[in-house]
C-alpha cells in the first residue's frame, strides 16, 4: 500500500489516556463517552466519524468561590471583661461575643482553673465566688486556713481565695484574647493595654421579666433575687477593687442591653473590639467647639 494511503499510526498520549475507536458497526459494544457525556460536563470528544480515533480530554472544573480556602482573619489581642447586673443578659452576651470572635469564654471555668492551680477545693471557691466578706463564714472555716503560694500566712481564707482567683485571671489573660465574666476581672487586668472592660445593665422591669421567665418565678420573687444578687456582686467588687460597681468611671463602656437588644449589644461590642484592634482616625483633627 502506498505511503500516502496508509492510515496514520495511533498516537498514545499518557496525559489523555489510550485512544478509543468510535464504533458504528453492528455487533460491537459502543464506546461510552468520558464522564459528563458528549455535551457539557468534563468529557469532550476531540474528533469523530467512522473509524477515526477519538480522544477524550478531561477538563478540570473551575473551583467555585465557595470552595476556595477562606483567608484567616487577623489574630486579635483584646481581652474583654464583662461586669453585669443580674438579669441584664450579660452572660449570654459574653458567650455570643466569644463565639462570634472565636475566642475562649470564662465564667465558672475560672473556679475550675483556680482549683487546679491553687489546691483549693472547688466547693470552697464556689462559696466565696463574688460574695462579700463574711466574718461568720471565715470563723467557721478557720480549720481550713493555710497559706497559699504568693499570700501571707496571716491572710484570711477569703483573701487567699480572692488572690488565687486574681492570679488565675491574669494567667488566663496572658494566654491570649478571651471573654471573662465578673469576678473583678476588669480590676485584675486594669494595667493590661489589651484589656477592654464593659458593664452590661438594663432597666429593672426588663430584668424582672427576663429572670421571671427563665427561672419560672413570680415577678416579686424575681425582683427579690435580682436585688440580693446585685447587692452581693456590688459588695464583692467594691471591697476588693475600691471602685464603684456599675459606675461609668469604673469601666471603658457601660451598655444598656435593652436599648439595642442582646443581638445588637453583641454587634456593638464586636465593633468596639474591632476599633480597638484597628483604630480609625477621626476625619477631623480640630476640636469643632474651638473653631
Amino acid at each position: 500500500m502506498p505511503d500516502s494511503q496508509k492510515r496514520p499510526a495511533r498516537v498514545f498520549n499518557a496525559a489523555l489516556g489510550p485512544p478509543r475507536k468510535r464504533n458504528t458497526g453492528k455487533g460491537r459494544a459502543p464506546v461510552r463517552p468520558a464522564p459528563g457525556g458528549e455535551r457539557g460536563g468534563s468529557g469532550r470528544p476531540l474528533s469523530g466519524g467512522g473509524d477515526a480515533l477519538v480522544f477524550y480530554l478531561t477538563v478540570p472544573r473551575k473551583e467555585s468561590i465557595m470552595e476556595l480556602p477562606r483567608k484567616e482573619e487577623p489574630s486579635m489581642n483584646t481581652i474583654i471583661t464583662i461586669g453585669r447586673q443580674f438579669g441584664s443578659g450579660g452572660k449570654e452576651i459574653g458567650i455570643r461575643v466569644a463565639k462570634e470572635l472565636g475566642i475562649p469564654f470564662y465564667d465558672k471555668e475560672i473556679l475550675q482553673e483556680t482549683a487546679k492551680k491553687s489546691g483549693l477545693c472547688e466547693k470552697i471557691l464556689e462559696n466565696f465566688d463574688e460574695r462579700p466578706k463574711s466574718l461568720l463564714y471565715s470563723i467557721a472555716m478557720d480549720s481550713y486556713m493555710f497559706a497559699l503560694p504568693g499570700t501571707g500566712a496571716g491572710d484570711s481564707l477569703e483573701q487567699q481565695v480572692y488572690l488565687a482567683t486574681f492570679n488565675t485571671i491574669r494567667q488566663i489573660a496572658r494566654k491570649g484574647p478571651c471573654v471573662i465574666i465578673g469576678r473583678c476581672a476588669d480590676y485584675a487586668l486594669a494595667d493590661d493595654p489589651n484589656h477592654l472592660s464593659i458593664f452590661i445593665h438594663a432597666p429593672l422591669e426588663d430584668r424582672i421579666r427576663r429572670v421571671a421567665e427563665r427561672q419560672n418565678l413570680p415577678p416579686e420573687k424575681a425582683r427579690s433575687v435580682i436585688t440580693k444578687t446585685d447587692k452581693r456582686r456590688a459588695s464583692y467588687y467594691e471591697y476588693y477593687s475600691s471602685q464603684r460597681w456599675g459606675a461609668v468611671d469604673s469601666y471603658d463602656f457601660c451598655l444598656n442591653s435593652s436599648y439595642l437588644g442582646l443581638s445588637g449589644t453583641v454587634e456593638l461590642i464586636r465593633a468596639i473590639a474591632d476599633h480597638k484592634e484597628h483604630p480609625v482616625p477621626s476625619p477631623t483633627e480640630q476640636d469643632p467647639t474651638r473653631m
